[in-house]
């Protein structure tokens, strides 16, 4: 959350890897952390633990961590998820 400026209590997405998210409806920010996995934007190798900016439609696509677990992606302005 930090890395896009969301608040500390804003929703983020936790994964295991082995997932696509595409920027639908416009572009984003977005910040990929936790275990190290294959990153990539369209096709395009990107870095985690740093900012990325998705163009509107772009995939964003993380596989599986070859060691770890939890992978955390925050979108800047939070994903509309309920606090649980």
């Amino acid at each position: 959350n930090r890395l896009v400026g969301n608040a500390e209590s804003c929703a983020g997405i936790e994964t295991c890897g082995g997932v696509e998210l595409a920027a639908e409806g416009g572009a984003l920010r977005v910040a990929v952390t936790g275990a190290e996995a294959p990153l990539t934007v369209d096709g395009r190798p990107a870095d985690q633990w740093r900012p990325l900016a998705l163009a509107a439609g772009a995939r964003l696509r993380i596989g599986a961590p070859p060691r770890g677990l939890r992978i955390y992606v925050s979108v800047a302005g939070g994903n509309g998820g309920t606090p649980v």
